[in-house]
């Protein structure tokens, strides 16, 4: 993402690119990135309290750049949205700077949507939660750069965090260069 635009690159022909890619939308600052199942993109929306989709034209590689946005108001009692996730379940999982862990779902229409009423978001670990990612019994992983520790959030078959888990089940303190590293379970 270069200044809240997307460019694409011909990784077969490197000097030609399509775009940039500019959503419809002002101030959208990206911060994360990933591609669901469909192979769309989505950004976290740093400062935008928003999260996007681009569906991009496949047709030809020039048409890449006249793909369909559709934009995400995030809850609003969440912060900035930085990295992003998919995973197998058609869910889409962003880390929210302020502590939680939202789930958008991948199939949601075309357009700009409000879900500032959503309540599917769960405490994160921690504050600033910068990452998060899917492992491959499809658990959802928050990072805290704050508090130095990656939190896991347990998911159920059909994509939903499992009753009564916190984010905190699973606690690893990280940090680089340290002679001891501590996993407990809460």
């Amino acid at each position: 993402a270069l200044d809240g635009h997307l460019a694409l690159l011909n990784t077969l022909n490197p000097p030609h690119t399509a775009g940039p890619l500019v959503p419809p939308w002002a101030d959208t600052r990206f911060y994360g990135i990933t591609l669901d199942s469909k192979n769309h993109n989505w950004l976290g929306g740093w400062e935008s309290y928003h999260v996007y989709r681009y569906k991009p034209n496949r047709s030809s590689f020039a048409g890449l750049s006249a793909g369909t946005w559709t934009g995400i108001k995030q809850p609003a009692v969440l912060q900035h949205s930085r990295g992003i996730a998919a995973d197998n379940r058609g869910k889409i999982w962003v880390a929210i700077n302020n502590g939680y862990i939202w789930r958008v779902d991948q199939n949601i229409a075309d357009g700009l949507h409000d879900l500032s009423a959503d309540t599917n978001y769960w405490a994160g670990g921690g504050t600033g939660i910068i990452g998060v990612g899917i492992d491959f019994t499809g658990h959802v992983w928050g990072i805290s750069y704050d508090n130095s520790l990656a939190a896991r959030l347990d998911i159920d078959a059909s994509g939903n965090p499992k009753a009564g888990a916190p984010a905190t089940e699973v606690v690893m303190m990280t940090a680089y260069g340290t002679s001891q590293t501590a996993i407990e379970a809460m």
